[in-house]
């Protein structure tokens, strides 16, 4: 079994956003964040998806107050990485749009109102935030580098005019979501859903965000090779 859920939110109910939150060990961040999605000022359908966490995460999910059911619950029976938990969340997402957020506190989740907003127009159907559209605290120049490059080669590979390929926050339509043929597993993920998008000629649209980067120490989890497996989903035909 590849993951199991907990959880059903009201059969009726149809959301405008779903958050997917894709988790694994972050116990020290998680509830945080989810207390920030719960002061939206607009309801979300929120699903979560635990990647096999071994630090408490999952323990301290399953003790979340869920009253209004509107909290999705799954887990991963083992690790699999961020984009696979994001294509096990896709099929439970009920909203119009559906947005990816991070279980840390890189980004803050009253961006996911500036993020949304586009989409009251409906020829909008993909918007990315940019960290690099506001003044944000300064991240270690070799991460800062790797996402200059990886940018870069995502607008020459895939025709994108990107700022940040990389972005945490990308939101997409649900109609336009489900046609995406998604298959990373890890981080490549980000240039895998910015191919699939490219290849539909989605045209994307960019937001400033605000962002407050965290090292490996404090848990950071991406790593070089990642941004072999970004190259990799560009280079895919």
């Amino acid at each position: 079994m590849n993951s199991q859920s907990i959880s059903k939110e009201p059969a009726d109910w149809a959301p405008a956003v779903s958050v997917v939150l894709p988790v694994y060990n972050e116990v020290a961040t998680v509830a945080e964040v989810l207390d920030r999605l719960a002061a939206l000022p607009f309801d979300i359908q929120l699903v979560v998806v635990d990647d096999h966490s071994d630090d408490g995460s999952w323990e301290l999910l399953q003790q979340r107050p869920n009253p209004d059911g509107h909290m999705t619950l799954l887990r991963h029976a083992i690790n699999r990485g961020k984009g696979a938990a994001v294509r096990t969340a896709i099929p439970h997402c009920r909203g119009e749009v559906v947005i990816v957020q991070d279980a840390d506190l890189e980004y803050h989740p009253d961006d996911i109102v500036t993020v949304v907003e586009p989409f009251a127009d409906t020829a909008v159907n993909a918007v990315y935030g940019s960290r690099y559209s506001r003044a944000n605290p300064d991240r270690p120049a070799i991460s800062n580098l790797a996402n200059r490059w990886i940018t870069v080669l995502s607008n020459r590979l895939v025709g994108t005019r990107l700022s940040d390929m990389a972005v945490g926050y990308k939101a997409v339509r649900r109609s336009v979501l489900n046609q995406l043929e998604l298959t990373a597993n890890g981080f490549g993920f980000d240039a895998d859903i910015t191919r699939c998008l490219a290849r539909r000629q989605v045209q994307i649209l960019e937001v400033p965000i605000s962002y407050q980067p965290r090292g490996y120490a404090e848990g950071k989890k991406i790593r070089w090779h990642d941004f072999f497996a970004m190259l990799y989903q560009l280079l895919r035909r």
